[in-house]
């Protein structure tokens, strides 16, 4: 379930809700899968310069920023995407990484912050 002080956003992957996290190690690997920077992926999402392989990198990497044990394959993912649609899917991403940009609503708990 999608904890929005997080930021993280819930997407539906083969009739199954998943939950993307945009943790540090989410955005890492976005990064290194699409070979882009965030804030220059976000402009291209926002411009609509963005392709179904970066859509479903993000969303790949996103659901690992939750839970890496349960997360589809990156194949079921594009064919996700590519069933879906892209503008639909390009959406929902383009909500999980301004998410991802604009910091969590949420303080760390004590035992996070050692």
């Amino acid at each position: 379930m999608a904890n929005t002080k997080r930021g993280d956003v819930d997407i539906e992957i083969g009739g199954v809700t998943y939950t993307m996290r945009p943790s540090f190690e989410a955005i890492c690997e976005i990064e290194h899968l699409t070979g882009l920077k965030i804030l220059p992926l976000a402009s291209d999402l926002s411009s609509g310069n963005i392709g179904m392989e970066s859509v479903a990198q993000i969303i790949y990497a996103g659901i690992g920023g939750y839970d890496k044990k349960s997360r589809p394959s990156f194949k079921e993912i594009g064919n996700e995407v590519k069933a879906a649609g892209l503008i639909k899917m390009a959406g929902i991403v383009t909500n999980f990484i301004v998410s991802a940009i604009g910091g969590d609503d949420e303080k760390p708990e004590a035992s996070e912050k050692n």
